[in-house]
């Protein structure tokens, strides 16, 4: 059994002819782990999401999840046990309706009607969100768009959760909503946000990028309240910790 769920190993990464956006990352990941990724716009925290699902190729390095190298002939398999949500939720909802919508991974994964339906509804209810399953998918608010989004992932059975800016254009309600769920889920949750409050929430594990490298790889209270360290990346501290200084 490997020790690790996820790994980087010595992983580059570069658009064309463009420079290098990610350089040599290497970090693993334990099962059940919360990790934030931090760092200033085009530092490649959405580029790193996106090499693990296999929608970006590593240039250099190699990437594991579970044992299985993330490569073509592995990506079937493995997105089974990774669900990706996208920073808008609008461009990953295609169905008609919200069942429809959660049916559809689970379904084309081959599971038959009554296991289709019973992980449905299993994970409307874990976001709270059985009232709206026939409801089409454009009546909804952009918050109920990214629990249906979140929801299946769940539907998949996913253990490994990536979340690309999660809590933008979110009301103050569903954010904190959103906040309780990721709280309440047990999967590995890998979650790229400017909403460092929301990480200092969430998390238990902060990865610092800077110019394309890992700057810092520590707790969450060790990263997110280094007020040098953050504004060396580009970063403020929290806006609790500011308030909190502020009284001060």
């Amino acid at each position: 059994m490997s020790p690790f769920q996820m790994a980087f190993k010595e992983v580059s990464f570069n658009y064309q002819q463009s420079e290098p956006i990610l350089k040599r990352i290497s970090f693993s990941t334990s099962k059940g782990e919360s990790i934030g990724i931090v760092g200033a716009n085009g530092v490649g925290k959405s580029t790193l999401l996106r090499l693990l699902v296999g929608l970006e190729t590593p240039k250099e390095g190699e990437i594991i999840i579970e044992g299985m190298k993330v490569e073509k002939a592995n990506l079937m398999k493995m997105r089974q046990k990774v669900g990706y949500i996208f920073q808008d939720s609008e461009s990953q909802l295609f169905m008609n309706n919200v069942y429809e919508e959660l049916a559809f991974g689970p379904r084309n994964y081959g599971y038959g009607q009554e296991q289709v339906k019973a992980q449905v509804e299993e994970a409307l209810n874990a976001v709270g969100m059985m009232h709206l399953k026939d409801k089409p998918i454009y009546t909804l608010s952009g918050g109920e768009k990214k629990l249906v989004a979140i929801a299946t992932i769940l539907a998949m059975k996913s253990q490994i959760i990536l979340m690309d800016e999660p809590t933008i254009a979110l009301d103050p309600r569903n954010r904190r909503h959103l906040i309780e769920l990721l709280n309440g889920f047990e999967q590995t949750k890998l979650i790229t946000s400017h909403d460092l409050d929301m990480l200092l929430e969430t998390c238990e594990r902060i990865i610092l990028l800077g110019d394309g490298e890992i700057v810092k790889d520590g707790t969450a209270r060790e990263v997110l309240m280094d007020q040098v360290l953050l504004e060396q990346c580009g970063l403020e501290l929290p806006l609790c910790m500011q308030n909190i200084k502020l009284k001060a």
